[in-house]
């Protein structure tokens, strides 16, 4: 993820916690992606959760891979 800053990465990490752990009682996973944009030289993050059924979220990684960053 992006680098955050002022202890607001912890944050983000209980609130994706949070997260998982609502959809788990429903037996799903959840799918998190990010996209980072530059506008006039000021970046922005989106990050997406996606809750996904636990049979669909098991193949998920065969969907995916890191995009490395120089």
């Amino acid at each position: 993820m992006f680098p955050l800053s002022c202890g607001k990465e912890a944050d983000l990490q209980n609130f994706m916690k949070c997260l998982m752990k609502m959809h788990a009682k429903d037996n799903k996973g959840v799918l998190f992606y990010e996209t980072i944009c530059s506008f006039r030289e000021q970046r922005h993050t989106f990050i997406e959760a996606v809750p996904l059924p636990f049979e669909e979220f098991q193949d998920a990684p065969a969907y995916f891979r890191v995009r490395a960053t120089p």
